[in-house]
């Protein structure tokens, strides 16, 4: 079939995979999300608290604050292991350490801020459950070929002229 085609079709079907490459790679990114809720003993939501997020295994550090309904919310972030920190004034510390973030997963870490000075830290280290409980999706890091395939399935569809079309019986 690709025979038949003129020089012309061949250069733009080659113009369009390049340009489609990049754009299906970048849609099957392989960040994860980090979020939650900061709150004080009382389940009083806490805005403006000082969320940090650290990548254990690079030392990356991402700053955010809650908003006004307390939450945080952080996408995009690589895979690895991460430590979390929460502060606010007039309120200890908390820190959770050793929290996985797998590729395309999400972790969901709140926390209740204690009453007391900035100085006091209060430390958890997590063991965390590799369970999704926030979504019934299933994800995973696609293959080149996974990627080779849909490519090629789109030229030959969409740029050859095949539409798949329901007969009627």
């Amino acid at each position: 079939m690709l025979r038949r085609l003129s020089a012309r079709s061949r250069v733009g079907l080659v113009w369009l995979l390049l340009i489609a490459l990049p754009t299906i790679a970048w849609s099957q990114g392989s960040g994860g999300t980090i979020n939650g809720t900061v709150t004080d003993a009382t389940g009083a939501v806490i805005p403006g608290a000082v969320v940090t997020i650290v990548h254990a295994e690079t030392g990356v550090e991402t700053t955010t604050e809650t908003g006004i309904n307390g939450v945080y919310y952080v996408p995009n972030m690589a895979f690895g292991e991460y430590n979390i920190a929460a502060e606010s004034d007039g309120f200890k510390r908390s820190e959770v350490q050793g929290l996985r973030l797998n590729a395309n997963s999400e972790i969901q870490q709140s926390f209740a801020l204690e009453i007391g000075a900035v100085t006091e830290v209060v430390e958890v280290n997590a063991a965390q459950v590799q369970v999704q409980t926030t979504s019934g999706s299933v994800r995973e890091i696609p293959k080149f070929s996974d990627i080779g395939n849909v490519l090629l399935t789109f030229a030959r569809d969409r740029i050859l002229g095949v539409w798949r079309v329901p007969r009627s019986v």
